[in-house]
């Protein structure tokens, strides 16, 4: 199971001057201390080990358009790492094809910053992007796959933040559980359902902050869309 929003050939682009949106979107770089940059993916992933479905999610904004493309994905077997993994080649793999490919002929160069919640992703990501560094063994055919596109030119920068501190982290989170649950359900046949309740109940209760740790409204970002 895997998907990729929108049109198949073009970022989504939305309406960003004087928009809130555009707001919170300066509070994550600063955040994140991230100041050049051409693609900002922000990612999460939901598993538990080998022998379980996973799930995962992310957000890939370009900072030429403006545009949001939300890329999603699930398999019958992976590990919370694997699954943590794959919203960034899985993005990075659809954006070379339809954006990046002709914008490196133009620049030469990409700069591209991710944004996980998992300190041990940003730690393989960051040894990924240096060939200096010897690759991860654990689920190294995904980093070996970031390498190359490194070695096309994207400058991949890896940034570590805490949990839920950013609406699209919160967002990649509950759309990479939501990812895992129906593959479990197509795998055992257990109904969502009850799943589905509990979630509609956890988010109706969720006080949504932006990394300042001011209060924001889940509708603002991707009100549009």
């Amino acid at each position: 199971m895997s998907n990729a929003e929108n049109t198949p050939s073009t970022v989504n682009r939305t309406r960003v001057s004087g928009q809130p949106e555009a707001q919170l979107l300066q509070a994550l770089l600063t955040k994140a201390e991230i100041t050049d940059w051409d693609v900002l993916i922000v990612g999460d992933g939901s598993g538990s080990k080998w022998d379980d479905p996973c799930g995962w999610a992310g957000a890939l904004i370009d900072k030429t358009s403006r545009g949001r493309r939300w890329h999603y994905g699930g398999m019958n077997a992976g590990s919370v790492n694997f699954a943590e993994s794959m919203p960034y080649a899985q993005a990075l793999c659809w954006y070379d094809l339809h954006v990046g490919k002709a914008l490196l002929k133009q620049q030469g160069v990409l700069r591209v910053h991710i944004v996980t919640d998992s300190q041990t992703i940003a730690n393989w990501g960051t040894r990924a992007a240096d060939r200096n560094q010897p690759l991860s063994r654990t689920n190294g055919m995904i980093w070996a796959g970031m390498r190359y596109l490194a070695s096309l030119g994207y400058a991949i920068k890896y940034h570590w933040a805490r949990r839920m501190t950013s609406e699209l982290n919160w967002a990649a989170d509950i759309i990479a559980g939501l990812c895992r649950q129906e593959v479990m359900q197509a795998v055992t046949g257990t109904s969502a359902d009850d799943i589905s309740a509990r979630a509609a109940s956890a988010i109706a209760n969720v006080r949504f902050e932006d990394p300042t740790g001011e209060p924001i409204s889940p509708y603002e970002l991707n009100r549009d869309s």
